[in-house]
């Protein structure tokens, strides 16, 4: 009795049997569905969701002598418990673990209107003109075979809750269990919780496990306690026999998700576990923290202190163990702990071999994070190598808190040869070779393995010119003193002129930088700068200098230069009243810059011999507007107008081109100094025979400079 709709019932009506058994509820398209109450003759009755005949959802079976089991319910038996088992797995309890979960985005949200287990496939059914002939409704209305559209299911739902009041606007339910099957009937839920005024109870404390209100536990609920508590005492023939009359599900967990393969997994009752599996228990079932069996089993393998310490996490926040005071004990007591402890261990990797072999997903649950990152993180080769046999994904990321670093950031920068073969065993699967961190605020650190590891990235076609906190992977080899990286990435198609976003501006300000120079002596300074032009470095190349509002452009001598005056100890201080220490910094600093004021000197002169000699000379004589008089009469205004060469003018001793006054040589034009002494000097180690050589040339082309005898007289140059 009740509503139909295209001949099913449909709707709220009461079904009964010969036997005398009574349901009185919902049904769809000739299904129970819904909320309804279930009545058998012995007394018994069940008050719950069903779906598709099947219970399927919050419930409570209720017994003559006031007994009730309370629970979600899956068929015939309790899916999940509203108590809690004594010594359940909780991550609360591993806050050096915690600090990895990002709540917030990793909260999930419910939706009736959308499938979150829609694959693309299924897609091509919804069409209705793809489906179904017209009017087939006309001579079939067996819908358990007939396709059933989008359309038809529509106008089912519109018929099924046209007397059920609308809810207001409310906010989206969170999904309270990640495991596949308890999302379904989160969402199963979901989609009928305007009729829940139907249910004679409050459905919002069965589904967050509040009991009180209810009777003594019924015979279900005990054995579904029962199988979880034998299963952590690891009582095979309890467990067995429980399994065997079928008393309680073997997927049954308590009100936090804590299951019986879980309570077996942590504690390595392998017998057990092979023995739920067989019985049809999910592998893969999470608690209500998004752990499954093998997550738990993997805190436990790899406590915190395991972890191996790397640059890649240098800047993350570190919670501080609490550490209890010792208790006396022998030293074979001491001894006996160890054994215990290795023996436990033992034990564990097997149960996780275990669960991998019989299906267990690595990626199943991010909680407190992806698998991969504990073996990953303990250095452990033989588990990274196990975990991506069994199709563990590489491209995963910690929460960006945690800088968003994927297992490949982790391993490159783990110590020892454990660090390059799981780097090895992750670039076979690791999609992204170029993957950047979030952390690229943060301070950088060195890292004493990382020529080995970056054989390795770009023998697998890792990009060595990626931009990484304003710095690039050669400034980043240059910055930590490694010399051998270096030559890796420069033998390997590292670009020495990339220009760089932070405060060194290319890899040869780097070598120069006056922050990085204790990774270094001076010969090694120097041999650096010499091997970064040899591979190409451009020392002309533009640097752009910034003090507070004001820049400047300059080339990388005077990068040295505004880094050596930087430090005002040793710049502005005599060099008597300086430390031993100071002293010595002082001369290296200077034997770096006088030497790549010279590798400068000779990088413009090669440059310039490319040009036309008589027209550079020009452009210089014009551009220092020395007796413009003169060539305003040689030329005129005309040749004043013409464009002039762009050539370097810089300090012909020092090097400097910002920051000081450049004046040219009075006698050739040729050379420019920036101050009296460097003219003087410059004079007397070396322009003096380049200006002789000039005017010797002069006075062969003599209408190119106009000059007397007189002058080169004082010159002390021979007619």
């Amino acid at each position: 009795m009740g509503e139909f709709y295209r001949a099913h019932c449909h709707g709220k009506g009461i079904c009964c049997w010969p036997d005398g058994s009574k349901f009185t509820g919902a049904f769809y398209l000739g299904h129970i569905e819904g909320y309804g109450t279930l009545e058998w003759t012995d007394g018994r009755k069940f008050q719950g969701l069903y779906k598709s005949d099947e219970r399927f959802g919050p419930g409570i079976e209720s017994y003559p002598d006031g007994c009730q089991d309370v629970g979600l319910w899956l068929r015939d038996h309790l899916i999940k418990l509203c108590t809690e088992v004594p010594g359940y797995f909780s991550l609360l309890d591993y806050p050096e673990h915690f600090r990895y979960v990002d709540a917030s985005s990793q909260r999930e949200y419910l939706s009736v209107d959308e499938d979150p287990f829609l694959r693309s496939y299924k897609r091509l059914p919804f069409d209705d003109k793809n489906i179904l002939p017209e009017g087939v409704f006309a001579y079939s209305h067996n819908t358990d075979h007939l396709t059933l559209t989008c359309t038809f299911l529509k106008e089912c739902d519109a018929s099924y809750f046209q007397n059920t009041s609308k809810l207001p606007e409310e906010e989206l339910w969170p999904v309270a269990n990640i495991t596949p099957l308890l999302v379904r009937m989160q969402m199963h839920v979901y989609k009928h919780r305007c009729c829940e005024a139907e249910f004679a109870s409050d459905v919002n404390l069965i589904l967050s496990g509040v009991r009180d209100s209810y009777g003594p536990p019924g015979p279900k609920e005990l054995a579904s306690e029962k199988l979880i508590q034998k299963a952590a005492k690891g009582d095979f023939d309890g467990v067995y026999k429980i399994l065997r009359d079928e008393l309680a599900h073997p997927d049954i967990a308590d009100k936090h998700g804590y299951t019986a393969l879980a309570a077996a997994a942590v504690s390595s009752h392998n017998d057990i576990v092979n023995l739920l599996l067989d019985s049809g228990a999910d592998v893969n079932k999470c608690s209500d923290e998004g752990l499954s069996a093998l997550s738990m089993c993997f805190i436990l393998y790899y406590p915190a202190e395991s972890f191996k310490g790397n640059i890649a996490e240098r800047n993350l926040q570190r919670y501080e163990n609490e550490q209890s005071e010792p208790a006396e004990t022998t030293n074979s007591g001491c001894l006996d702990m160890s054994e215990g402890i290795i023996l436990e261990q033992h034990k564990r990797w097997a149960t996780i071999q275990l669960l991998l072999r019989r299906g267990a997903d690595p990626n199943a649950c991010r909680i407190p994070a992806p698998l991969l990152f504990f073996a990953v993180k303990a250095a452990d080769a033989e588990a990274v190598k196990l975990l991506l046999e069994r199709g563990a994904r590489s491209d995963v990321r910690l929460p960006s808190k945690l800088g968003g670093l994927t297992p490949l950031h982790i391993a490159v920068s783990l110590p020892g040869e454990e660090g390059v073969q799981i780097t090895r065993y992750l670039l076979h699967s690791a999609p992204d070779l170029d993957a950047r961190a979030e952390d690229g605020n943060e301070a950088y650190g060195p890292d004493q393995h990382a020529r080995d590891v970056i054989h390795l990235l770009l023998m697998h076609k890792a990009n060595p010119n990626t931009l990484w906190s304003g710095h690039s992977p050669l400034s980043l080899a240059i910055a930590s003193g490694n010399d051998l990286a270096v030559v890796e990435l420069l033998k390997h198609g590292s670009d020495p002129n990339l220009p760089l976003s932070g405060t060194v501006r290319s890899a040869l300000c780097t070598a120069i930088s006056t922050r990085y120079e204790h990774k270094r002596t001076k010969a090694q300074r120097i041999a650096l700068v010499d091997m970064l032009l040899e591979a190409g470095a451009d020392i002309l190349a533009p640097v752009t200098l910034r003090e507070g509002r004001q820049k400047a452009v300059g080339t990388a001598v005077d990068y040295a230069y505004f880094e050596y005056y930087q430090d005002r100890r040793i710049a502005n201080t005599p060099y008597h009243v300086l430390t031993a220490s100071e002293r010595e910094i002082f001369q290296k600093r200077h034997s770096l810059i006088e030497h790549i004021t010279g590798r400068l000197r000779e990088r413009v002169i090669l440059k310039e011999k490319e040009w036309n000699q008589e027209e550079l000379r020009r452009s210089k004589k014009l551009d220092s507007n020395i007796r413009t008089s003169a060539s305003k009469k040689k030329w005129g205004s005309h040749h004043v107008e013409e464009v002039r060469l762009p050539f370097f003018k810089y300090c012909y001793q020092c090097g400097r081109s910002v920051g000081v006054q450049l004046s040219p040589c009075i006698h050739c034009h040729d050379i420019f100094t920036c101050s009296e002494a460097c003219r003087r000097k410059s004079w007397k180690e070396r322009h003096r025979r380049e200006c002789l050589g000039l005017l010797g040339i002069m006075m062969i082309l003599p209408g190119v400079f106009d000059r007397t005898k007189s002058d080169y007289k004082t010159l002390g140059v021979e007619e």
